[in-house]
């Protein structure tokens, strides 16, 4: 039986990414989370490694991933903090319902693409995700995961105020194709790819996940389009959307494990989710709730 703070450490650090994170959670200092990582691996031998900047397991465990089901029940028997993490499109509405909220930790958020988040949510090292792409996730097995839909905006290209095709009208293509362009790198979000490639962009800057550009896109190259929201939008106050459609929503859904969606704290969580995209549908003509 692995020590509750032990397994604690091991799992921040596999999903927070750094010591420093973990240690500021947990309000010790960075030697003490490592020695507690250490003593969380030593049981069932394991090595951390690191793959494609994540730290991961070198091995899988089967004693491990029962000593996790343990003690996410012990987490929410307890009332523990849920751990929460969201991506890009969805991290406004998660950074709206935490602002006086103790009931989760919030991760790194802006996650690109589905499969680390996936993988965390299998493992139990994370227990819940809000993911702004539904219509780009994989097929799921509901016997592991559940999905509850929140609310469905039109996905927009963006560029600051300012921007040379602010109130040029409408846009095509070729008015974009002189200006770099932030995207995920290929194969995040296949479905959504294969309907912008007809609109004959030219190849974007791949966004790393190991570069954070600021809430304004600090940091990234001068007139610069990207991929916005009205949500985003509403945290970006110096963006604007260019008149030029995609044709393509953005998908707000809620992704637990199904073994813990009728736990007190998710329900709590879900709640809250549900109530702000009512908010945001009220306000804003862009907001539709998901039928």
């Amino acid at each position: 039986m692995v020590q509750a703070d032990d397994l604690d450490a091991l799992d921040l650090l596999i999903w927070l990414g750094t010591g420093t994170e973990v240690a500021r959670h947990c309000h010790c200092n960075q030697s003490t989370i490592s020695r507690r990582v250490h003593q969380a691996l030593r049981p069932f031998g394991l090595n951390l490694i690191r793959r494609q900047g994540e730290w991961a397991l070198r091995q899988d465990s089967e004693l491990l991933a029962l000593e996790r089901q343990v003690h996410q029940l012990h987490r929410f028997l307890k009332g523990s903090p849920l751990r929460v993490d969201a991506s890009y499109l969805a991290a406004p509405l998660l950074q709206d319902i935490s602002t006086a909220s103790q009931a989760w930790i919030q991760g790194r958020i802006k996650t690109i693409g589905s499969h680390r988040p996936l993988e965390l949510l299998r493992e139990r090292v994370l227990d819940a995700w809000i993911t702004g792409m539904d219509q780009d996730l994989p097929q799921l097995d509901p016997q592991t995961f559940s999905r509850i839909r929140l609310l469905r905006t039109p996905l927009r290209i963006v560029a600051a105020e300012g921007h040379p095709l602010h109130g040029q009208g409408q846009l095509s293509s070729a008015d974009l194709a002189p200006f770099p362009r932030l995207a995920p790198r290929p194969g995040q979000y296949p479905r959504t790819e294969r309907q912008i490639k007809r609109l004959d962009f030219k190849p974007p800057l791949h966004l790393s996940p190991a570069r954070h550009y600021g809430p304004d896109l600090t940091g990234a190259p001068p007139l610069a389009l990207h991929y916005g929201t009205a949500i985003t939008l509403l945290h970006q106050p110096s963006q604007q959307p260019l008149d030029f459609s995609l044709n393509v929503d953005s998908q707000v859904s809620l992704v637990v494990r199904t073994d813990v969606l009728e736990q007190p704290g998710v329900a709590l969580l879900l709640d809250r989710l549900q109530a702000q995209s009512q908010l945001l549908a009220t306000g804003n003509d862009a907001v539709r709730l998901a039928a």
